[in-house]
């Protein structure tokens, strides 16, 4: 039994698709791991690399556009209660700092109409000590950066001397309140004793009255104390928090500003290119590995090359992708039958690849007979691909049944609208060529059908543009699940 009669009886198309469940001929997708990912960031790594230059010049041109931003700073001495916490005491000056009532008198005392949330948004504070507090304020330039530091500090202790005045006063209220009781009673046991002396009262109860006024005097005397104590204590605290270093610009490195501007735009462009990629990888159904297009067509995927580089550079190049799947087509043309020998070369989404596998063929076998090459894409790619001078080889642009030629071979792009019924009459036999990450299940399945439906005897399935890492198996899906001979 000769080759072509071997291929026919074992990979026709009708023998697939039977004992193959509809699920099986078409599959939702591609399978998504790790590795794919990984395989598909190697082969889009001109997205994440062009991704990641374009943050660069992007950066870049941030840097030459926008000047530098202009931070006044000034520090702050803060003194506290001996009796509390330092740490506790900063956090609170901090946290005064950043209320709405300083924004507001810091945007009145400026003369701007910013909200004070935003004004908010500018300053900065750091505690480098449980007393020292640095204030950082940002600027529309160097002059108004200085100007805002020095206003906000005058702000902030204003408004925290007034703070510390109030609660100082609040505290001593009540012993105000308190002694301002005390004196009355005082007074009333004045007035009692006068009475006593006057009418010749006893000396045991002028006695008692003077020790009850005498107990009421030294509680007066206490509380007084008390008050003058936390009105010094809060006076000092207002009169040690000062101005330690006075309002001035914070210094800015140029090179830093501009390695850290460049490294975000670096950063952000690598993240946004391996998101993109990563998210393709995710979410597209074309398919590209062997198993993937022998699964979706129901047809073995005989052979596989890599990218097809320029003809004139493919051709240069023995052992290129394009010479293996001109290997893979010749082993499909009938070695016996009648003249011609028919073979068509159905195209998915790949006519530029399939024009140039049918021309390396035409050529091969022209050199030791004649060669008729069918173009019935109509575009004219087949015979620019063959040229004017092929020895051998002749074109035509429409179906013929009555060559006279050794060899006729059929370039046929595939079409949905039209399906295959037309190739029938020029060429009934036929190998598919499917290019990697272009088409989807529904489409190779869709193939596969159109061409039971004509009655083609397709050999098998060709993958173009294949990745050099694709170590998955194109068998035919029902032998991968019986591998016993048929």
């Amino acid at each position: 039994m000769d080759r072509g009669s071997v291929v026919s009886a074992a990979w026709r198309v009708e023998d697939d698709v039977v004992g193959v469940r509809e699920s099986d001929l078409a599959p939702a997708g591609g399978t998504v791991s790790l590795a794919f990912i990984r395989g598909t960031l190697r082969r889009l790594w001109y997205v994440w690399a062009g991704s990641t230059l374009v943050g660069a010049a992007l950066a870049g041109g941030w840097l030459a556009v926008v000047p530098p931003q202009s931070v006044g700073s000034v520090t702050l001495l803060l003194a506290h209660d001996p009796g509390t916490d330092a740490e506790s005491a900063m956090a609170t000056d901090v946290r005064l700092l950043k209320t709405r009532t300083v924004a507001l008198q810091l945007g009145e005392a400026l003369g701007v109409d910013t909200p004070p949330d935003d004004l908010q948004d500018t300053i900065v504070a750091q505690a480098a000590t449980p007393s020292v507090l640095q204030v950082d304020i940002q600027g529309s330039d160097q002059d108004d950066a200085v100007r805002r530091a020095r206003l906000l500090a005058e702000t902030y202790l204003a408004y925290r001397r007034e703070q510390l005045t109030q609660q100082s006063d609040d505290v001593t209220q009540a012993s105000r309140d308190r002694v301002d009781a005390l004196q009355s009673q005082v007074d009333a046991l004045t007035r009692q004793y006068d009475a006593i002396t006057a009418r010749g009262g006893s000396a045991e109860e002028t006695a008692n009255v003077l020790g009850l006024k005498g107990q009421l005097i030294s509680e007066i005397t206490r509380l007084q104390n008390d008050i003058e104590t936390e009105t010094l204590e809060a006076n000092a605290v207002v009169a040690a928090s000062r101005v330690l270093d006075q309002a001035a610009l914070e210094p800015q490195s140029p090179l830093r500003r501009a390695v850290l501007v460049m490294a975000s735009g670096l950063v952000g462009g690598l993240g946004l290119g391996l998101a993109l990629v990563v998210v393709f990888a995710i979410t597209t159904v074309r398919l590209r590995s062997r198993v993937d297009v022998a699964t979706a067509t129901g047809l073995p995927v005989r052979f596989s090359a890599g990218r097809l580089a320029h003809r004139r550079r493919a051709r240069a190049r023995p052992g290129s992708s394009l010479d293996l799947l001109v290997d893979g087509l010749e082993s499909a043309v009938p070695t016996r039958g009648k003249v011609p020998r028919r073979l068509g070369l159905v195209t998915v989404d790949c006519e530029r690849e399939g024009a140039m596998v049918l021309a390396g063929l035409a050529r091969r076998l022209g050199s030791t007979g004649s060669v008729l090459a069918v173009d019935l894409a109509g575009t004219g790619r087949l015979a620019h691909e063959l040229g004017t001078t092929t020895p051998g080889v002749s074109v035509t642009a429409g179906p013929t049944t009555d060559a006279v030629t050794d060899v006729l071979l059929v370039l046929v792009p595939f079409e949905v609208g039209r399906g295959l019924a037309h190739v029938r009459s020029t060429a009934s036999r036929c190998v598919v060529l499917v290019k990697a990450g272009r088409s989807t299940p529904e489409l190779l399945n869709t193939v596969a059908r159109a061409a039971r439906t004509a009655g083609l005897d397709v050999q098998f399935v060709m993958l173009v543009g294949a990745d050099v890492r694709d170590a998955s198996f194109g068998g035919r899906p029902d032998l991968e699940k019986d591998p016993r001979p048929r």
